[in-house]
């Protein structure tokens, strides 16, 4: 979870951090039960004793056994807390990643530096945020500021989705907890406001953005799901069910269309082409679920980790490319990691974002930097 901390003054309150350099993370999972699981969480992330670690509030107010389950249910008076960064972290200088690759895959693509270069570039305007969500809390990354924010709330249940809508917003929706809710957030204030109920319950779908319009594909309720809401002016809508029932899968915008990928069942893809969602012919060799999804050109879509659903964990990548249904195997992932939303294009490369790490795929070079 991205909270800010002073090592010096050992108090760590929800506020934005700056990235740093390490190989390392945490699994951030459910909010935790008591105060003690909450220390030793805050103590992991942070690198600091428990004897010598200090909570703190967005107040300054110590958190302590006696007012934890306060703070952690919060949302009552105020939904999402929220707070500036320390002047610390003002530092807008981007600290260097550890690099990884090329690996031992070697396709067509990756051999063939001109042909890398030749790709049509991405021509859509730079996403400012990345989002990231599991229970408990909304995560995300600010591009220009190289800062990282946290929401924390506990109607944010295990199986909701966000989004990232430009300039400065984030929709949520669906979980365990209310499967048809959906609620915006303001990445710059923390201000949230309750929006209008999804037709249908879900948890594990999948959210995309484009075109002033968010899309919520599949999920599961009682069983997997085919239906697609769509978000715009401010009111849900049906969409055009998809070919293929699908949770725990990702959906990514590219060339003005919708891509969804893999599921908890499934290793097909589909495209939203106006009012109809096409099954390509194209497969990802194995199902996935939680597969990273982004745009790598302005033809071709990067599909990274996950999990191989039942079996293990997947470090294996693929250059989706629309124009030709064809997928080309690319350097591995240096890690195991999943993802929960899309991600976005950034100066020539490929990025994902998951627990507080930043993942840049660069096409030329045949590397990936990780930031966090």
């Amino acid at each position: 979870m991205g909270c800010g901390c002073s090592k010096s003054a050992k108090a760590i309150d929800p506020k934005k951090i700056k990235l740093k350099d390490k190989d390392k993370g945490t699994d951030k999972g459910d909010l935790p039960e008591s105060f003690e699981e909450y220390q030793e969480e805050m103590s992991k992330i942070y690198n600091i004793p428990v004897n010598e670690l200090k909570l703190v509030d967005e107040n300054g107010n110590p958190i302590n056994s006696e007012n934890y389950d306060e703070f952690k249910n919060s949302s009552t008076d105020k939904p999402f807390t929220y707070g500036g960064h320390n002047d610390q972290y003002k530092n807008k200088e981007k600290p260097k990643a550890f690099v990884y690759g090329p690996k031992k895959v070697q396709t067509r693509y990756m051999k063939n530096k001109v042909a890398a270069r030749n790709r049509p570039e991405y021509l859509e305007k730079p996403q400012e945020y990345l989002v990231d969500i599991d229970a408990g809390y909304v995560e995300t990354y600010n591009f220009k500021s190289n800062l990282q924010s946290v929401f924390n709330n506990s109607l944010i249940s295990a199986g909701s989705r966000a989004v990232y809508v430009p300039p400065n917003f984030a929709i949520i929706s669906g979980g365990k907890e209310i499967p048809n809710s959906s609620y915006s957030i303001d990445l710059i204030s923390g201000e949230m406001n309750r929006l209008d109920n999804m037709f249908e319950g879900r948890e594990y779908h999948a959210m995309a953005y484009l075109g002033g319009i968010v899309y919520v594909t599949g999920g599961s309720s009682y069983q997997d799901l085919d239906s697609c809401e769509m978000y715009i002016r401010n009111k849900w809508g049906n969409g055009p069910k998809m070919n293929r029932a699908r949770s725990w899968h990702t959906a990514c915008p590219l060339g003005g269309c919708i891509y969804v990928c893999g599921g908890l069942k499934e290793n097909s893809i589909e495209r939203l082409e106006r009012d109809k969602w096409v099954l390509l012919n194209v497969k990802i060799p194995f199902p996935i679920n939680r597969i990273g999804m982004a745009p790598l050109s302005g033809v071709s879509l990067i599909l990274a980790g996950g999990e191989r659903t039942g079996i293990s964990y997947n470090t294996r990548c693929w250059e989706f490319i629309i124009d030709s249904d064809q997928l080309e195997e690319i350097t591995e992932l240096p890690e195991f990691v999943w993802f929960f939303g899309p991600g976005t294009h950034f100066n020539k490369e490929a990025v994902l974002y998951c627990m507080g790490k930043v993942y840049y795929y660069n096409p030329e070079q045949r590397v990936w930097r990780i930031l966090g």
